[in-house]
Formats: structure tokens, C-alpha cells, sequence
């Protein structure tokens, strides 16, 4: 039986285990709501017969400052609340779906989530330095991964506390360099949510399937409004609550993976979903030190700024590219591994993504260009010897040119 076929049978028993229709017209509503608000704040905007106060203009109708079409700064803020009253509903009409430790983890979440919405609205209002902002997001990251190292890794949990705080920053960082053009983050974000639901319905997960269904479903009513030349923006508000679901679901996932796998394999499986935004942030600070750059400060040399800027295609283009590769890069992983998706997996997969990365990137990132010559081989394996002379110990020195090498480098000058 296909993947898509198990995918198909195990939505439908999480449906109907959760009451078919109740179940279906939850994401709706899900989707509904976030259309609507997004609606609502557009035309607010829009309106001229409506009187806003002058403060709440300010607080809500943020401009996205890079954006050419005048889009609103809102869609994050829109997403974190629409994805926060989605889970306060699971609670309540769906409390069957959650374990007491999965329970546990949503709550805990819930509260870092407000953490993470209140620093990145400020740095969408004001744009904070990029210090400040890491510090306050480190805090709600730290709330997050004290409390819940405990229940997934009781063992020993000062050892997860330390790994899952790592992981959780890079996520959530590497999510937000995935924001540059229309659609993408939907795009790749679409991609994330259904890895994460293969995964789920491998290990019969029904808490992290729904929840991704649901995220989707918040994350498809932006996407009207985002489509190019769009009219909203994520910001920093959404891309850092964007960045933490994937943290809050692999979370869930390595909870109930880890009961029957070893703890390597649990742990590369939930950071499977996650490898792209891994990668967009250890190929960006990478790229910016080796050319003594701040690890810190943005550039538009991120793949999809390539894509858009040099090699021509359009926003949504390249998005479409980005998120179809990273799910091609998947199905050759599923393809090479099994269901099974051992500890090497994380291997190939971030194998694959990293190849693709520099195949692309790398001669505008390094303003290099390969040759593969004789004479290029030739002096990059041999060892070169240098000696240093300290010029207190000269008298006097000259230059001696081998006159045969120079006319033959003459000789070639003039042939180019």
C-alpha cells in the first residue's frame, strides 16, 4: 500500500475517532477564520467611511516597509491568534485527542506562543536590533524547552533541555530567512505540515496529523492574500509562531516516536520536517563569515533571492521551486530508506539539501568559479613551502624572473 493510500485511511479514522463531521467543520471554521480577519483588517484599511483612532492604526496596520504593493504587516499576527484559539478549542470540543503529556506539551506552548508574539510584533513595529531580539526570543524558547525536556526525555532532561533549546532557535531563526518573497513561506511551510503528517500516520500519530491539518488549513487563509503582489506580509510575528509549530509539533512526535524507537531514530525523525530551515540558516551564517560579514546582518543571497533576482523567475516561481525540491527531496529520501526512516535518513536528507544549496548558491555567494585544469590541480595538491624572513636580517635581496615563464605567459596575454 502507498504512502498517500496510508495517509488517506489514517485521516479518515482520526476523523471519525474525533466525529467525522464535528472533526472537518473545525478546519473549516480554522480556515474560514483566518480568511476573515485577514479580510476584515484589509478593508478596515481600505475604508474611508469608518473612523479608526490614530493609536490603533499604529498598532495594527503595519506596513511591510520592503513590500513594493504597500502589503500590511499583519498576517503573523493574524496566524499566531487564529493558531492559538484553534488550540484552546482542540481543548475544549477534542479533549480525547490529547495524552496527558501531549496536553501538557499544547499548554506549555501556548504560553511561549504569547512570548513569541509579543517580541516579534515589537519588531515588526519598531525592528529591533538583532541582539535584543534574539534575547527575547531565547526567553520564550528557554520557558518552553525548561518545562517540557521533563516530560519527553525524563531520563535525562537537563541533556534534552540543552538540545531541544538549540534546535528550537535554529528552527525558528531558519524560518524566518524563509520569508523573502510571495508565497514562499506558505509554499515551503505546505511542504513542512504534510512531512510532518507522513510521519504521523507512520507512527499512527493522531494528535500531530490533526494538528498539522489544522496549521495548514490557519495558514491557507493567507495565502489569498499573500499571493503575488500580495496584500499581507507574515513579519516577524508570524514566521517566529510559524518557526515554533514546527517546534511544537516534531516536539510531539519525538514524545510519542521515542516510546518505541531508539532515541537517535526518534530524534532524526522529527527534525526531518525541519531540515530545510536547518539549512537556510547554517548555509546563511556560514556564507557570511567566510566572507567576514556579520553572521547577523540580512543579504539578499538566500536561494530564493538567486532564484528571483538572477536567475530571473518570478516570485511565485520561485517558490514553487523551492517547495517542490524540498518534497522531491523527501520522496528520494522515503525512496531510499523505507517507512522505517532510520537514523541515516537525517543524513540523506540534509545530504540532499545541502548539495542542491551549493550547486546554486555557490558562485554567487563566493564569486568563485571552478577550474579544473592541469595546472589548478596541480597547485592545489601540492604542498606549497613558504618560508617568513624577518626583514632585520636582510641586507639586500633581488627578483629573479625565469625569462622562458615569462615570455610564455606573454605569449598567452597576447593570444587572449
Amino acid at each position: 500500500m502507498d504512502i498517500l493510500s496510508r495517509i488517506n485511511i489514517f485521516l479518515q479514522e482520526t476523523f471519525t475517532f474525533l466525529g467525522y463531521k464535528s472533526s472537518i467543520a473545525f478546519c473549516l471554521f480554522i480556515f474560514a477564520l483566518s480568511l476573515t480577519v485577514h479580510f476584515v483588517l484589509l478593508s478596515y484599511r481600505q475604508s474611508r467611511s469608518l473612523s479608526i483612532p490614530g493609536f490603533l492604526k499604529r498598532l495594527i496596520f503595519l506596513n511591510a516597509e520592503k513590500s513594493e504593493a504597500g502589503a500590511l504587516q499583519v498576517g503573523g499576527l493574524v496566524f499566531s491568534l487564529v493558531m492559538m484559539v484553534a488550540i484552546y478549542m482542540i481543548f475544549v470540543f477534542f479533549p480525547e485527542l490529547l495524552t496527558n503529556h501531549q496536553a501538557k506539551i499544547l499548554e506549555v506552548a501556548s504560553h511561549s506562543w504569547i512570548g513569541i508574539l509579543i517580541y516579534g510584533y515589537l519588531d515588526d513595529m519598531m525592528e529591533l536590533r538583532p541582539i535584543v531580539k534574539l534575547s527575547l526570543q531565547l526567553g520564550a524558547v528557554f520557558i518552553f524547552c525548561l518545562r517540557v525536556s521533563n516530560i519527553i526525555y525524563p531520563e535525562h532532561s537537563a541533556l534534552a533541555f540543552v538540545i531541544l533549546t538549540v534546535i528550537s532557535s535554529v528552527i525558528i531563526n531558519g524560518s524566518n530567512l524563509l520569508d523573502g518573497l510571495d508565497t514562499l513561506t506558505y509554499k515551503v511551510s505546505s511542504v513542512i505540515f504534510f512531512i510532518f503528517i507522513v510521519l504521523a500516520t507512520l507512527h499512527q500519530n493522531m494528535t500531530v496529523l490533526f494538528l498539522s491539518v489544522v496549521f495548514f488549513m490557519n495558514m491557507s487563509g493567507f495565502y489569498f492574500y499573500n499571493k503575488e503582489p500580495s496584500r499581507v506580509h507574515m513579519g516577524e510575528t508570524g514566521v517566529g509562531s510559524l518557526g515554533f509549530s514546527y517546534v511544537v509539533l516534531g516536539t510531539l512526535l519525538f514524545e510519542n516516536s521515542r516510546q518505541s524507537e531508539d532515541i537517535l531514530v526518534a530524534l532524526a525523525q522529527c527534525l526531518i520536517p525541519s531540515v530545510l530551515p536547518i539549512i537556510e540558516l547554517g548555509s546563511s551564517f556560514l556564507r557570511r563569515i567566510l566572507n567576514n560579514k556579520s553572521p547577523l546582518k540580512g543579504d539578499k543571497l538566500h536561494i530564493h533571492h538567486i532564484l528571483h533576482l538572477k536567475s530571473g523567475f518570478s516570485a511565485s516561481t520561485s517558490s514553487s521551486i523551492i517547495a517542490a525540491t524540498y518534497l522531491l527531496f523527501f520522496a528520494i529520501t522515503y525512496l531510499l530508506v523505507g517507512p522505517a526512516f532510520p537514523f541515516s535518513s537525517i543524513f540523506i536528507m540534509v545530504g540532499i539539501t545541502l548539495c542542491w544549496y551549493l550547486g546554486v548558491g555557490y558562485r554567487i555567494w563566493f564569486n568563485k568559479s571552478f577550474t579544473f585544469d592541469l595546472i589548478h590541480i596541480q597547485g592545489f595538491l601540492l604542498k606549497k613551502k613558504v618560508r617568513i624572513i624577518p626583514s632585520n636580517i636582510l641586507s639586500d635581496f633581488k627578483i629573479i624572473v625565469n625569462a622562458d615563464h615569462s615570455a610564455e605567459r606573454t605569449s598567452r596575454e597576447q593570444e587572449k
